[in-house]
This record gives structure tokens, sequence and C-alpha cells, in this order.
């Protein structure tokens, strides 16, 4: 199974504790799932907040399948 994937992405810091980001997966070889859908593929967003040695992360990706609606992701750090 041999596959070429590309991924980028951008962060854009507006503000000293906002960050927004968005990225974007491409499955370059175009190998398909068995159900037709790329196993690798589409966009994503997301938003980073943090205060002094804390930091909340949230991003969004849509789902390629018609079925799902996406995949929510939360991340909370602490740095010492």
């Amino acid at each position: 199974d041999s596959r070429t994937l590309a991924n980028f992405g951008f962060e854009y810091v507006p503000y000293k504790a906002i960050a927004l980001r968005a990225g974007y997966a491409a499955n370059v070889s175009g190998s398909k799932a068995k159900d037709g859908v790329s196993k690798f593929g589409g966009t994503s967003a997301g938003v980073g907040f943090w205060v002094r040695r804390l930091s909340l992360d949230y991003s969004f990706t849509p789902s390629q399948d018609q079925q799902l609606e996406g995949s929510h992701k939360f991340s909370f750090a602490g740095r010492f």
C-alpha cells in the first residue's frame, strides 16, 4: 500500500492570547477507501487560547463520509 500524502496549515495570531488555525490534508496518490471515499483529505479549522501557562485548543474536521458529521477535538494543557 503506497500513498502520497500532503498536509499543510497556517496559524494567525490576531491578539496575544488567541490563535486561529486552518489546514488541509490531501491524498495526492488518489487511493480510495472501500466505499470510494478518500482515506485522507479535507479541511480543518481551529482556535487556541492561552493565558500565562494554561492553554485551551479546539479543532473541527468535517467527515469525508456523508453519514458522519465530523470530528471535534479539545485539548487543555498547563506548562510547569
